[in-house]
């Protein structure tokens, strides 16, 4: 139905209900009964909303409640539409989504603010899940629960993840990259963040910077002293080596470094790199959680940061870094749960079983830890 054949709407100003309510329900049952058909265009805003003799702050909170049950569409610059049946969203009857945490980490805490936002806003109602490698229980509770597709938060075991190749409802995981059936992934790109970092350093002037990387538990071994090296180490140790490569800097292998998350192996690869003939100017870290062992041994070994040597972290998680007083590689959390959230909810209305990866990415964030190098060296 074109614009200029939109059916009006009889607003009772003296009413008690909001005139957006009257608004929003005039117009969801004229879609709904096929007054407004699939395809059909709405007048511009500024046309209806003086059509109806409403501001049009009224007029986009109408819309935008249609927008969420998804009976409208809008598309910038070209105009409102009505959505296919196919599409529309039953706030009487959502859609059910599971948000699955693993048993042993707090790092869900990072999304589930955000997940349970979006979800609501596209009409899916979110249970949350533990869940270890017991498969059958898992499915059980699915079932049980009657949910339509499932969000993982990151730091499942190997055996844990595996779990989901037996889970036959869509799902979307953040941040594991471990492939499994019929899953889409949403997935940190660290190379932009690390990359602009150090080209900053690049351009402070320094030449010799280090990076180290982080070693954490292996929890699918039989070995409880085992460590392997974190996920997306070494991409960010290729950003870091592509950046001084196209500044025409040759990067020294001996300045590379993998520690676990102790103290103590801290304090020991600060002494190994600035007992060197030329230690490094700058540090990259892994993450911030590793930038703070590493701060905590050179202001051990009296090296002032960042005077004696800049450290960039990754991941702006800790209060250092988001207060400013570390450099750090800005996550966009946020950013990566929304992209899951409508992953997820376009994944249970189409049942399409594509698994694409979607790469969020991160952004340089400067800070307090970060200057030239002592007498431009």
């Amino acid at each position: 139905m074109p614009a200029d054949k939109f059916v009006p709407l009889n607003l009772d100003r003296d009413s008690k209900v909001p005139v957006y309510q009257q608004v929003y329900e005039g117009l969801r049952e004229a879609i709904l009964r096929g007054e407004l058909a699939a395809g059909a265009s709405l007048p511009a805003e500024r046309e209806l909303a003086k059509s109806l003799a409403i501001d049009r702050l009224t007029l986009r909170r109408s819309l935008n409640l249609l927008e969420k049950e998804r009976l409208l569409q809008r598309r910038q610059g070209v105009g409102t539409f009505v959505e296919s049946s196919s599409k529309w969203v039953n706030p009487q009857n959502p859609i059910r989504l599971g948000i699955l945490i693993w048993n042993d980490t707090s790092y869900y805490l990072l999304y589930l603010g955000r997940l349970c936002e979006t979800a609501a806003q596209l009409g899916m109602e979110t249970t949350v899940l533990r869940s270890g490698s017991d498969t059958q229980r898992l499915q059980a509770r699915i079932a049980d629960l009657g949910l339509q597709g499932l969000v993982a938060t990151p730091n499942g075991k190997r055996r844990d993840v595996e779990c989901l190749n037996h889970v036959a409802i869509p799902k979307v995981m953040l941040e594991t990259k471990a492939r499994t059936a019929g899953t889409d992934h949403v997935v940190v790109d660290s190379f932009p963040g690390v990359y602009a970092g150090v080209t900053e350093l690049v351009r402070l002037g320094h030449r010799r910077i280090a990076y180290i990387g982080g070693m954490v538990h292996d929890r699918d071994s039989q070995d409880p002293g085992a460590f392997r090296l974190a996920q997306d180490s070494l991409s960010r140790l290729e950003a870091l080596r592509q950046a001084l490569e196209d500044a025409q800097i040759e990067f020294d292998q001996e300045l590379y470094r993998e520690i676990p998350y102790e103290q103590s192996d801290a304090e020991r690869v600060v002494q190994e790199l600035f007992r060197r003939k030329q230690p490094p100017t700058a540090l990259v870290l892994f993450d911030d959680m590793l930038a703070n062992f590493v701060l905590n041994a050179l202001r051990e070994r009296k090296l002032a940061v960042p005077g004696d040597v800049s450290v960039l972290g990754f991941g702006n998680t800790t209060p250092e870094a988001r207060g400013g007083g570390l450099a750090t590689v800005r996550v966009d959390f946020d950013r990566m749960a929304e992209a899951a959230a409508n992953r997820i909810h376009e994944r249970i209305r189409s049942q399409e079983a594509s698994e694409i990866t979607i790469p969020v990415p991160t952004q340089f964030k400067p800070g307090q830890s970060l200057a030239a190098p002592k007498n431009g060296k």
